[in-house]
C-alpha cells in the first residue's frame, strides 16, 4: 500500500497526506516526448515533443488479451497511433505485448504513424 494512503487511513493531517503524494513517482500513460493533438490524418495523433531518434522504443503499444475483439487492448501510446502509407514507426511483437519502435528519426511536432489494417497490425 503506497505510504500516502497508509497516512490517510490513519488519520494524518492533511498535509502530511499531501507531502507523502507529492513525494511518489506518478505513473505516465506516455513517454513524455510524445503527446496527444489533432491530426491531420484522422482524429486525434501521437505527436513528437521534442525530437526522437531512429531506433528509439516509445513503449507498449499494445497488450494481448483474449477476451477483447481481435485480441489486443491498446495502451494510451498505441491507441492513437494513425495509419501511413509511409510509417515512420513499427510495431515489434514480444510475447503477449506489442512496443513500437522508431524506423527513423522523428522531428519535434511529427505525428507518429505505422501502416496497418483495421483488424491487424502489420509487423
Amino acid at each position: 500500500m503506497k505510504e500516502w494512503l497508509k497516512a490517510k487511513l490513519r488519520g494524518a493531517p492533511k498535509l502530511e497526506v499531501q507531502r507523502l503524494q507529492q513525494e511518489q513517482k506518478h505513473f505516465r500513460p506516455m513517454k513524455p516526448y510524445l503527446t496527444v493533438k489533432s491530426s491531420d490524418i484522422e482524429g486525434l495523433g501521437l505527436f513528437a515533443v521534442e525530437d526522437i531518434p531512429v531506433g528509439e522504443v516509445i513503449g507498449i503499444t499494445h497488450v494481448w488479451d483474449e477476451r477483447f475483439k481481435d485480441g489486443y487492448i491498446r495502451t494510451a501510446t498505441g491507441a492513437f497511433i494513425n495509419h501511413s502509407e509511409t510509417p515512420n514507426l513499427k510495431l515489434v511483437s514480444d510475447g503477449d505485448m506489442r512496443y513500437g519502435k522508431t524506423l527513423r528519426h522523428i522531428k519535434k511536432d511529427e505525428e507518429l504513424s505505422t501502416k496497418y489494417t483495421l483488424y491487424s497490425l502489420s509487423l
